[in-house]
């Protein structure tokens, strides 16, 4: 048969598209691991380049065109004159200053005193209201999202509580939403107030802001060093907001990366049923003279077709991704994800193409396979699809785990998170290499037991698995993703268990912390009525020493006191000796893990490293201790203060009979410089629950997502299996094996995969739980908080088989339905 030019085109593609239509089922169940698979790849493209976006966004919008803000510090009486001498546009000083609004008891108001020009200079602004009159002292500009949220209209009365006093402010102008620090932050709210009100009322005539624009940024660095004891920020490389994103961002490449290989598998395994159904067709075209290239060419058209269907609708699942990921994640954040555009050309024609690709390479072997098979193969359906276990890859894989296990067991806190990464990738290569192996070690037992039910079903169908490729790929499917199934919930499970078990040692009502609590507040703090205790211990963040590693969390401490009324971390170990070395000698107690992590022991010194001084302290005692994800240190408050002087941050621990929230409330009053991080010890503990809870959703969701992808390549390996051993079934069936026997047969060997699948997925959840743990160790997160839970097993081991069963009942129904006489004809 010899068909050309436009003819034999049109030919192609009406095959093509009659097979497509006959077959929706298999075609939809194809589309939907392509699409996910494509909306996981945009979504990943996106993260990095949106996150940016947001953060820049809400820089304009809370410091319009200024590239350098100045913040006074708390030991800085005075801030003047900064910047002069540098080359800038503008130069603005201001103060920023906190109250409380009266009709919503907790709103935090944030105070700026720009003048209107000012602020347009900074802002560019414009009002969506404004008075015709001279501003007055108590005249505020709003913005309009406050305006709205508030319900606040022009020349309404706001009374907001500064330092202990009531000002009542008039609503004089509302800015357009966008365009200023007036709308920028979702947890306060922000208003510019008279500078005449700050020097006269409040009798403040020093700034304690600048915003700058330095026209040469190389300017930048001189200031940021002339300006040591300030804070100068550079926002042009500022990326604090950016860093929160960095483990989702991190998680959604692996996920993706999961999907993209189980979707290329599916893929794989669907065009081989596709193959195996036209094998008849194809046969018939190569008997009658159609090339190679031609019976090659309609199936990889389908598969064209396929990709571009599959890669449009991922491109709208990536869009619901990423909205859902922003909109968990800045919730709790006072940046907020507006005007973004999700919508990227480059990236959608990258995830088109992407789509194209996976579609195209994952069907390619098996329509190549059919190539170098005879026409007389073909059409007598020599084609076997059984599978010989390879010694090579047992070796190999074994060979790989013990690679994996002598890499996390050489790490050193230097190298530890590229070797703890690489191990966990080589144990889930090694593991799937050995489940040949480990299929036929357990088929002995599984036949044991199920035996005595099933009879020589059991034996069958054991068989039947162990030799063919479809079987084992399934198994395949549902041990890896049901071990990292496993490895999620569990580590979300043992989490959660031991958040509250923390918890539970707290001992105190409210704490302050996050920032140097000032001296004047502990005191007002102390002498509020109703209030029974107050302790306070300091932190210095990141502590260098002169081993090599750096101390995140170093805090000096009362032994006694913090034991009593900060957190119950030393009842188990403390003693009268103790409490005498730590007190009057230069000491430090560490947690187990940065004990374990940098190789230390008791007796061993560490030294810290202070502006050219040094200071050994030696180990008296390391505690289990998973706050601050257990990377603190403990020494004690007067050997830090005699270290490091002013630096640190003082906590305050706060013990009342009052009611809670109302002493809250009492407290942030008492304090004007700043949002006040107060809060109490439930506060704590839902706030970490309800961080974990977003994160192990994210993550949950991902991974039941790749196993509901795996499900559809169950079900097309079932087909794919059933219907390569049709012959066989065809004539156990004229030998008067009924269609329920049929059934019955393949639900027994589809059961007895799902157990197979299900022993090895909680094997090997564990085992990738297990190399988890160093990875999650490398990132600074003690694995102590990490443990296997039976409850997580169960779930995991029902939870395979039932799949495993579900998947297989549309394949099994169909074929068991065929027309036997039919059946034979063909084979005939």
């Amino acid at each position: 048969m010899v068909v050309c030019g436009g003819k034999k085109m049109r030919s192609v593609i009406k095959v093509t598209v009659k097979h497509i239509t006959s077959h929706l089922g298999r075609g939809t169940m194809l589309i939907i691991s392509i699409m996910f698979s494509a909306g996981l790849v945009y979504a990943m493209l996106n993260m990095s380049t949106l996150t940016t976006s947001i953060v820049k966004d809400n820089f304009l919008k809370d410091f319009g065109d200024t590239n350098v803000v100045v913040y006074q510090l708390e030991n800085n009486e005075i801030l003047m004159n900064v910047g002069e001498g540098y080359d800038t546009d503008y130069n603005i000083s201001t103060n920023n200053l906190y109250g409380y609004s009266t009709f919503e008891a907790d709103t935090v108001v944030n105070l700026k005193s720009y003048s209107l020009n000012e602020l347009d200079t900074i802002y560019d602004i414009e009002y969506l209201q404004k008075s015709d009159s001279v501003q007055g002292k108590y005249d505020i500009v709003i913005g309009e999202e406050n305006h709205y949220r508030y319900d606040l209209e022009l020349g309404d009365e706001l009374v907001v509580n500064v330092s202990g006093t009531l000002y009542t402010f008039t609503i004089y102008a509302i800015s357009v939403e966008g365009n200023s620090f007036l709308d920028a932050n979702t947890n306060t709210l922000d208003i510019n107030v008279n500078n005449t009100f700050v020097t006269e009322d409040l009798g403040i005539t020093n700034p304690n802001l600048y915003m700058i624009n330095i026209s040469d940024f190389d300017d930048i660095k001189l200031m940021i060093s002339e300006y040591s004891d300030l804070e100068v920020i550079d926002l042009l490389n500022d990326e604090s907001y950016l860093t929160n994103m960095n483990m989702i961002e991190t998680f959604l490449t692996l996920m993706a990366s999961s999907v993209v290989l189980i979707s290329a598998f599916i893929i794989y395994s669907t065009y081989k049923i596709i193959v195996i159904e036209r094998l008849a067709f194809i046969g018939t075209l190569r008997s009658i003279g159609a090339t190679k290239k031609y019976s090659s060419f309609t199936m990889i058209l389908e598969s064209i077709i396929y990709g571009i269907i599959g890669g449009i609708i991922g491109v709208f699942i990536g869009i619901l991704i990423l909205l859902g990921i922003f909109k968990v994640f800045f919730t709790n954040t006072d940046i907020a994800a507006i005007n973004v555009d999700y919508i990227n050309i480059g990236f959608i024609l990258g995830t088109l193409v992407f789509a194209l690709v996976l579609t195209v390479l994952s069907s390619l072997i098996p329509i190549l396979k059919v190539r170098k098979y005879s026409i007389k193969q073909i059409m007598f359906e020599e084609i076997k699809n059984n599978k010989q276990m390879k010694y090579l890859n047992v070796i190999v894989g074994s060979v790989l785990i013990l690679i994996a296990t002598v890499l996390v067991n050489v790490s050193n806190y230097q190298n530890e998170l590229v070797l703890s990464a690489i191990s966990l990738l080589l144990v889930i290569i090694g593991s799937v290499m050995l489940i040949p192996l480990l299929i036929r070690v357990i088929s002995p037992v599984i036949n044991l037991i199920f035996y005595p039910i099933f009879k020589n079903k059991t034996t069958i169908s054991l068989k039947n698995i162990k030799n063919d490729k479809t079987l084992i790929n399934n198994i395949v499917l549902l041990a890896i993703g049901l071990g990292f199934i496993f490895m999620i919930n569990n580590f979300a499970s043992s989490v959660n268990k031991v958040v509250a078990d923390v918890y539970g040692e707290g001992m105190f009502d409210i704490v302050i912390q996050d920032i140097d609590v000032p001296d004047q507040l502990i005191e007002d703090v102390s002498n509020l009525d109703g209030v029974t205790n107050t302790y306070v211990s300091k932190t210095v963040i990141d502590a260098e020493t002169s081993n090599g590693f750096v101390l995140p969390f170093l805090t000096g401490i009362d032994i006694v006191d913090y034991n009593q009324y900060a957190w119950d971390d030393f009842s188990e170990v403390i003693t009268s000796e103790l409490i005498q070395d730590f007190e009057n000698e230069d000491t430090i107690i560490i947690s187990d893990f940065m004990l374990k992590k940098y190789n230390l022991k008791v007796g061993d010194i560490i030294t810290l490293s202070v502006m050219d001084e040094e200071y050994d302290l030696t180990i008296i005692k390391s505690v289990s201790s998973i706050l601050y994800n257990g990377t603190l240190a403990f020494i004690d408050y007067d050997l830090l203060e005699t270290i490091y002087g002013d630096v640190g941050n003082k906590s305050l621990f706060i013990n009342t009979d009052n009611d809670l929230e109302e002493t809250k409330i009492t407290i942030k009053r008492l304090y004007s410089n700043g949002i006040l991080p107060i809060e109490t010890l439930d506060d704590m503990e839902q706030t970490n629950q309800d961080t974990n809870d977003m994160m192990f959703f994210l993550m949950k969701a991902m991974s039941f997502l790749a196993m509901g992808i795996g499900a559809i390549g169950i079900i097309n390996n079932f087909t794919v299996s059933f219907v390569s051993r049709r012959k066989i079934i065809a004539n156990l069936r004229s030998l008067g094996l009924s269609k329920k026997g049929t059934s019955r047969l393949l639900i027994i060997e589809s059961l007895l995969t799902g157990i197979i699948g299900s022993i090895l997925g909680v094997g090997f959840g564990v085992l990738f739980f297990k190399f988890a743990s160093y990875l999650v160790e490398a990132v600074n997160i003690t694995s102590e908080m990490m443990s296997y839970v039976v409850a997580d097993m169960v779930f995991v081991f029902v939870g395979g088989i039932v799949i495993s069963l579900v998947a297989s009942i549309y394949p099994a129904r169909k074929l068991s339905q065929k027309n036997i006489v039919e059946e034979i004809k063909y084979e005939g």
